[in-house]
């Protein structure tokens, strides 16, 4: 596994919440080709975290897949609601299975 990315925006819940609500995902490059998403869509629920892999010798080329809540408002268990480095740690387990 890589090592953990930090990103001010995306690590904390104040971080997060400060983001303005909107249908595209705020975006954080891991690794070449891959990426974690925040996406919230409206002030008072919880973000959603997603997970990015583009390979240009592959068809559909671009992959997404939706990792679970982010812990704005409930703590993280891990399993539903994820941290933003458990989200990162759900995301490589994703990409491990495309390969």
């Amino acid at each position: 596994m890589s090592r953990r990315i930090r990103n001010e925006r995306l690590d904390s819940r104040t971080g997060r919440l400060k983001l303005v609500p909107r249908s595209e995902p705020y975006w954080r490059s891991i690794q070449q080709g891959r990426a974690i998403g925040y996406r919230r869509l409206s002030r008072g629920k919880a973000g959603t975290w997603i997970a990015r892999d583009y390979d240009p010798m592959r068809t559909p080329a671009r992959l997404q897949k939706s990792l679970g809540n982010a812990d704005d408002l409930l703590d993280a268990d891990g399993t539903g609601t994820f941290s933003f480095a458990q989200a990162q740690a759900s995301a490589f387990e994703w990409f491990t299975t495309l390969t």
